[in-house]
């Protein structure tokens, strides 16, 4: 995640995270992704970028507004997770609207002191 500074962080507090930046971020790659994928066959263009056959380019770049983790646990000690978690990132049970409602719930009402610490774990 980026910090206000620009630098590149896996752990800072809320206060200190620049969700902006990181958004227009996304957009931009979301942008080079559709370009890149355009032309490709549908299977490349779900595996390779993430697009199904069914989305729309704008669809695609409105997923990228939104700021989201697969999982969070809160300080309180709470788990939640996008889904079930199995083999070879295969999802079952997926939250529909997880992306939607991500800020709303962990994000507005965070202390901002709260230290967000993002983990890559893999199964």
């Amino acid at each position: 995640m980026k910090i206000k500074s620009g630098k590149e962080v896996d752990s800072a507090q809320l206060k200190g995270i620049d969700f902006d930046g990181m958004l227009q971020d996304r957009i931009q790659e979301r942008e080079k992704y559709w370009a890149e994928a355009e032309g490709q066959d549908d299977a490349l263009r779900y595996f390779k970028y993430g697009i199904k056959k069914e989305v729309t380019r704008e669809e695609y770049l409105k997923q990228a507004q939104f700021f989201t983790t697969f999982a969070v646990i809160l300080p309180d000690g709470k788990w939640y997770e996008k889904g079930e978690m199995g083999w070879w990132a295969c999802v079952s049970n997926e939250e529909a609207e997880w992306g939607e409602k991500y800020k709303e719930r962990f994000l507005d009402n965070a202390d901002p002191e709260w230290i967000l610490t993002i983990v890559d774990c893999h199964i």
